[in-house]
């Protein structure tokens, strides 16, 4: 029962590491444009 609820913990973290990470790379185009415009 353990092993299913630790697996459980591992994928719920890895699916929430891979939305801040698309999150994040979208941010940073944004970023690097706005960048662009002041400049």
């Amino acid at each position: 029962m353990l092993d299913y609820i630790y697996a459980g913990v591992i994928i719920f973290f890895l699916i929430i590491i891979l939305v801040i990470a698309k999150v994040e790379d979208g941010d940073d185009m944004d970023y690097k444009e706005n960048d662009e415009e002041k400049r």
